[in-house]
């Protein structure tokens, strides 16, 4: 099966430590004394990228894509479609070497880090769901449209 296209995105890169005054690239310029990289192709509408391990995570909202970079280089690592998953508008989260996408209808997609994609699995609540969880140490906070919701180890 041939990847999925990625639409036009947002521009979006990676911010050297220490860049100060005007850090924008000039037209095709993907990187600068102040940028390490920068696309167009590959920024998030709604949910905000996940650094994790050295790999940036971009969910695509609407064509329901999980991305993987290089977070060092911006390069393509991998872009899987999630199969039956909504629209993402909550970011993405990661605990344990393991990602964790929640689309609207509520279908959690667990997905390995790294460098190569391998959904684990699927946990499902029944509700509409907007935000982005919010994780402390005794729980996993979910917001539904009815209902706020606890899990626990």
């Amino acid at each position: 099966m041939p990847p999925a296209a990625v639409p036009a995105a947002h521009p979006c890169g990676a911010v050297r430590a220490g860049a100060s005054g005007d850090i924008s690239p000039r037209p095709g310029e993907p990187s600068n004394a102040r940028i390490a990289w920068s696309s167009t192709k590959a920024c998030p509408e709604m949910a905000s990228p996940l650094l994790y391990k050295d790999h940036l995570y971009i969910l695509m909202q609407n064509t329901v894509l999980l991305m993987c970079l290089d977070a060092r280089t911006g390069r393509e690592v991998y872009r899987e479609r999630l199969k039956r998953a909504k629209s993402f508008t909550s970011s993405p989260w990661a605990h344990d070497g393991k990602l964790y996408c929640l689309d609207e209808d509520g279908q959690t997609f667990v997905v390995k880090a790294g460098p190569r994609f391998e959904l684990l699995g699927k946990n499902v609540i029944k509700d509409l769901f907007w935000s982005t969880p919010a994780l402390s140490e005794d729980g996993l906070y979910l917001r539904g449209a009815d209902r706020l919701y606890c899990i626990r180890q």
